[in-house]
């Protein structure tokens, strides 16, 4: 598979042994729902830039095609809070 055909489909389309945007998408959500029904007050999740992105996709409702757009810097840390029923975004990319 060429790289143009892939970075014209990447949420459907898988590149050789990994998985597509949307799988990943599942994979993450799912989890992250998992981690919302827990009585917990704190987490702290260690993880890469991409599935950092695919929570903030998520969380702000955008199209899972505009993921490309959310810079994660590399060794950076961002914090999402539950406040009530909402998430919120408390800050992306601090050192």
């Amino acid at each position: 598979m060429e790289l143009h055909q892939w970075s014209q489909q990447f949420t459907h389309v898988a590149p050789p042994r990994g998985e597509s945007y949307n799988d990943l998408f599942q994979r993450c959500i799912t989890f992250w729902e998992k981690l919302m029904e827990q009585p917990i007050r704190q987490a702290y999740i260690v993880t890469h830039g991409e599935v950092i992105r695919v929570l903030l996709v998520h969380i702000l409702g955008m199209p899972l095609q505009n993921i490309f757009r959310l810079q994660v810097d590399y060794n950076s840390v961002s914090m999402i809070h539950f406040t009530g029923n909402q998430l919120q975004i408390g800050y992306i990319n601090r050192r």
